[in-house]
């Protein structure tokens, strides 16, 4: 947890003045003992202040949790995904080969008066894939998986 001026990208998905302040939670991510996510989820301080959000520690129930517990209920997210080549520090963390790129998926979480969190989240491309399933999900398999295609 840091607490530090955001960029311009995050200032304008928060609805946030240029150069404020916020919170910085960073999760590195391990599967089975290899590196698989990176993700750094922003808050407003104004918001996180007086939450779990300010303690370095893990959040108990999550990050969603403290903000529910301060009254702010996340309804609605906007995803956006893109492909990028990692940075040396990035691909030093990730292990990756070289010319593999990272998954990156940008949400900002909504409540019924704005913004309240800007998660972005990087995924090494070689051994993820991001997988969305919206609306009318009745027809799943039991599993909630859908059916392989054949």
């Amino acid at each position: 947890m840091l607490i530090v001026r955001a960029t311009t990208d995050i200032t304008e998905r928060l609805r946030l003045a240029a150069g404020e302040a916020v919170v910085l939670r960073r999760v590195l991510r391990y599967l089975d003992g290899e590196p698989w996510s990176v993700e750094e989820s922003h808050y407003p301080v104004r918001l996180a202040a007086a939450t779990a959000l300010m303690d370095p520690d893990p959040v108990p129930g999550g990050d969603e949790a403290a903000l529910a517990e301060a009254g702010h209920v996340e309804t609605g997210y906007v995803d956006e995904l893109c492909a990028r080549m990692p940075n040396p520090e990035e691909a030093r963390w990730f292990q990756a080969g070289p010319g593999v790129p990272l998954l990156v998926q940008l949400r900002t979480g909504l409540t019924g008066s704005g913004p309240v969190r800007v998660t972005e989240t990087r995924y090494c491309a070689d051994r993820n894939r991001l997988v969305y399933s919206l609306g009318g999900l009745e027809s799943l398999a039991p599993s909630g998986r859908v059916p392989a295609q054949r």
